[in-house]
């Protein structure tokens, strides 16, 4: 998750957070996280279409945010840049080009963090207790000692009973 779970609309990352970023955190959360959700989508991507979808919607993010990309430059080259900018002001068209990219660059991230964060809360009652307490409190050290043979399920309906 390249802007991270929590981040706002401008990738900034903790917000409203009295310390600095953790960058060590930032990455063994993304790691055992990733991990997990490897593990938990083969074990129930045959009780979940929803689930699967999900995770099909995500895989395919990482198109549309080069997609937003090339749509924010086409954006700025063809009707911002000949309707909006000056005639002879060469740099303040690249500039745009950069601008509309980015912006574009940043609405898609936005869309896959959305689909990330709408998979999460529907598995939600599915994750043992462990990574629960990740998701809210975004530190890895509650992930540190679960095992996936550590894991009870209940047999009616597959929701963790730890």
């Amino acid at each position: 998750m390249p802007n991270g779970l929590g981040a706002d609309i401008f990738g900034e990352e903790d917000t409203a957070q009295l310390r600095e970023t953790d960058n060590e955190n930032k990455y063994l959360r993304d790691r055992y996280l990733g991990d997990y959700m490897k593990w938990h989508y083969e074990l129930r991507k045959d009780e979940d279409p929803q689930m699967v979808a999900n995770f099909q919607k995500i895989k395919r993010d990482h198109y549309y945010v080069a997609g937003w990309t090339a749509f924010g430059v086409l954006f700025a080259w063809t009707f911002w840049n000949p309707n909006m900018t000056m005639r002879r002001s060469n740099y303040m068209k690249k500039f745009n080009a950069a601008l509309f990219g980015t912006i574009g660059y940043t609405w898609g991230n936005k869309r896959r963090e959305d689909h990330v964060f709408e998979l999460l809360m529907h598995q939600y009652d599915y994750f043992p207790f462990a990574v629960r307490r990740t998701l809210q409190s975004k530190d890895h050290r509650y992930m540190i000692g679960l095992g996936n043979e550590k894991i009870q399920r209940d047999v009616a309906t597959g929701k963790t009973l730890n």
